[in-house]
């Protein structure tokens, strides 16, 4: 289980990343728990950094998988790799 605050809805206040080891990622406000995002990738979840992986100059969530499948998420978009 991988577990990371970022503030991905733009709010000034950070969310709950919360990535599985079945490949459940899942974004929660953390003031009411309420899900404002999931997704899944195909493996175990290995890892949740942020960086700027897009060198745009804006930090990106990048979610990582233990066999090396990926996916980044900012504010407004998602990607997979």
């Amino acid at each position: 289980m991988s577990v990371y605050g970022y503030d991905l809805n733009g709010d000034g206040v950070a969310e709950l990343i919360t990535g599985w080891s079945n490949g459940k990622i899942d974004a929660r406000n953390s003031r009411t728990g309420e899900v404002i995002f999931k997704d899944n990738l195909n493996h175990s979840v290995a890892g949740i950094v942020e960086g700027d992986y897009r060198l745009t100059g804006k930090n990106d969530l990048i979610c990582c998988s233990v066999e090396g499948e990926g996916t980044y998420l900012n504010m407004n978009k998602h990607y997979h790799e």
